[in-house]
């Protein structure tokens, strides 16, 4: 008896290890994974520069009520410094520590944020290691289930220096489009502001996009 115990754990165990890493386009569930293409731009100067950063269910939660998520950077020899230099400075890191920016984006790291998914919302904290730590002054991704209208705020905690306590505002608008749900969101910060625009289908959030205080654009594209 114990024997058949042990052969039934070992295959959920299995189970449950090849669910968690496959990497596929399915719906947001349990055990799924999707690689982005991010592309940042400076729009009065026409640099841009393009990374990979993959986005991997895990099980268990976050906090109380988020679900687990990881994101997974891929290290990216190529980015242009001036861009990844402003993003720091504007995210309030100074360009003090730049053997530690060299050296985090010439490594592989993976970094724990939260997804909420239920009958009433889908939400995702983006990441925030490196010079993606920007987009926490962005709309999180978010669509509602309920509402064509509806609002997010988040107060900056532990971490953020001199932004302790600011506050990001963000107002979201949901319409369906050919099979798809896009949401256009704007946020409000001590930084300025962002207009950002969400593409849902049915593997998720399939393309983010971001136009910050009217100088930088950074584009997801689900691959």
């Amino acid at each position: 008896m114990k024997y058949k115990l042990f052969y039934l754990l070992l295959f959920f165990g299995c189970f449950i290890v090849s669910k968690t890493h496959a990497c596929e386009k399915r719906k947001i569930k349990v055990g799924y994974c999707k690689t982005y293409e991010v592309e940042f731009t400076d729009l009065t100067t026409n640099k841009t520069f393009t990374e990979k950063i993959t986005l991997k269910r895990k099980f268990g939660f976050a906090n109380g009520f988020q679900k687990k998520i990881f994101w997974e950077y891929t290290p990216n020899k190529n980015s242009d410094s001036t861009i990844v230099e402003a993003l720091y400075e504007l995210a309030g890191q100074s360009s003090d520590d730049s053997s530690r920016r060299e050296m985090l984006n010439s490594t592989y790291l993976f970094e724990k944020t939260g997804l909420i998914e239920n009958r009433s919302m889908l939400w995702i904290h983006p990441p925030r290691s490196k010079y993606f730590r920007i987009l926490e002054f962005t709309p999180f991704p978010s669509r509602s289930n309920n509402d064509s209208t509806y609002t997010d705020t988040i107060t900056l905690g532990m971490g953020w220096g001199k932004y302790i306590g600011e506050k990001v505002v963000s107002s979201y608008t949901k319409r369906e489009e050919e099979g798809k749900t896009i949401v256009t969101a704007e946020a409000n910060s001590i930084l300025g502001k962002v207009n950002s625009t969400f593409t849902v289908d049915e593997t998720g959030f399939s393309k983010l996009e971001y136009s910050l205080f009217d100088r930088y654009k950074i584009t997801f594209r689900m691959l």
